[in-house]
């Protein structure tokens, strides 16, 4: 039996989109159209089980979007629905990518 490590779970990457094939984003942009869905996917590694979440604020900082979920230990690619991207007014926005409830990565992104 192998023990488990104790690494830190750490973000090896992010992509977003408009579209997927499966849990992969299939058209990679940080630009949208009004009306059009926004899809977040987190890849993380780790030897540690963890809480990775997304926070989304528009350019006065309110909160858009909040979601968090429990991830094993190991690679894990996580997606997100943004599901009120769909509503949002044209402008700038950002996602915070957090671990355990800490920022570990920001993602801006512009409704058109």
């Amino acid at each position: 039996v192998i023990p488990p490590s104790s690494e830190p779970v750490g973000i090896d990457g992010l992509d977003m989109g408009s579209a997927l094939n499966g849990f992969d984003i299939a058209e990679r942009t940080a630009v949208f159209d009004t009306g059009q869905p926004v899809y977040l996917t987190v890849a993380s590694n780790g030897g540690m089980s963890a809480r990775i979440g997304v926070r989304g604020v528009n350019a006065g900082g309110a909160t858009i979007y909040v979601s968090e979920r429990e991830i094993a230990p190991g690679p894990q690619t996580t997606l997100f629905d943004i599901d009120t991207a769909p509503s949002l007014p044209p402008g700038e926005y950002r996602l915070d990518i957090t671990l355990n409830g800490s920022v570990a990565r920001s993602r801006n992104f512009t409704i058109q």
